[in-house]
């Protein structure tokens, strides 16, 4: 695990880790009440109890909230959550990932735990977390030491919006497919360059799946570079699976441990970001997991035939992938060209 949190490190000194929260993050989390912080079956049972007046009626998540709407209509339902939500204080996971500087932050939950933890006085921030909801809003606001947060599923402070709609039916996914899918596709080239780091998902969750599938989709026929999974249990067959086919590497830890010891390690080891400029000067094109080249300049890279490494594969060129490289066997100079 310490070679995934130094990996990490290494990223997020050049800016280019992408943090994606699932509800798992949650767990544990209590209000003053003691109450745990409601995930998807909890926050159910709780509508049907407060809303619906029937403690005894389990169903899912998805059906409780379809039949609130329907007999109170949404604004009361989105209110209901709101106001439940609201009384949770962000753990110790949400205040160690808001002290990181990650490229950009995507989640499924619609808190505002990581919010909170981003302005909490007990931390200091990596900078500013910056709310996006739609495909359609401006970046051009956004500074370099802003951290683009993007809410798939909506957020309860702006629950009665169209970019705040909550993401919980049926009819609710079919907005999402047109309205908040589109938001990968806004960061598609970085994607192609960027790490990832997993965190709340179990691997049979489908807000999981459905995130990896975007993603695979946007990347066409590249492959996902090499990422990370926090799981609390998984099989040697499940391992192999998510490192084969989405090059995702599982590791078992518990989420707020994985954490607090990436924010301890980047501190204890006094990382810093790589400034803008220069970050931009040596920045690297990366056409497959072994091969880099270095940029020059706006418009040029840099190759050299000892970068030159990474398998040949035509046929994947010719269905539209970018291009990779057989491994230069000749012994001859190091030449270099620009191209």
């Amino acid at each position: 695990m310490s070679d995934a949190i130094r990996n990490i490190c290494d990223h997020l000194v050049e800016r280019s880790s992408t943090l994606f929260l699932g509800a798992g993050i949650n767990a544990g989390i209590r209000n003053s009440e003691d109450e745990r912080c409601p995930l998807g079956q909890d926050l159910s049972e709780w509508i049907c109890r407060d809303l619906l007046g029937s403690p005894e009626t389990k169903v899912a998540l998805d059906d409780a909230v379809e039949m609130a709407r329907y007999k109170l209509g949404p604004k009361p339902v989105n209110d209901y959550i709101y106001e439940k939500l609201e009384t949770f204080e962000p753990g110790a996971a949400h205040l160690a990932l808001v002290q990181l500087p990650w490229d950009v932050i995507y989640t499924t939950n619609f808190d505002l735990l990581v919010e909170k933890g981003a302005t909490s006085p007990a931390i200091q921030a990596a900078g500013s977390v910056r709310t996006v909801l739609t495909s359609s809003a401006s970046l051009a606001s956004f500074s370099e030491s802003d951290i683009l947060y993007y809410k798939l599923h909506g957020t309860v402070d702006l629950a009665n919006t169209a970019d705040g709609r909550l993401i919980l039916t049926k009819s609710d996914y079919r907005f999402y497919e047109e309205y908040k899918r589109p938001l990968f596709r806004r960061l598609r080239t970085d994607l192609l360059s960027r790490n990832f780091l997993f965190v709340g998902y179990g691997l049979s969750d489908p807000n999981f799946r459905a995130i990896l599938e975007d993603c695979r989709e946007e990347l066409g026929v590249q492959t996902f570079p090499l990422s990370y999974a926090i799981q609390h249990d998984f099989s040697s067959v499940q391992e192999a699976f998510w490192r084969d086919k989405y090059n995702i590497q599982l590791l078992r830890a518990d989420a707020t441990e994985f954490l607090v010891a990436l924010k301890d390690t980047w501190f204890a080891e006094g990382c810093e970001v790589v400034p803008f400029l220069q970050r931009r000067a040596l920045e690297y094109l990366n056409l497959d997991p072994s091969t880099r080249f270095q940029k020059v300049g706006d418009s040029f890279y840099l190759l050299r035939p000892v970068d030159c490494v990474g398998p040949s594969n035509p046929s994947a060129f010719f269905r539209g992938a970018e291009p990779s490289w057989g491994r230069h066997t000749r012994e001859s100079s190091p030449s270099q060209r620009c191209v």
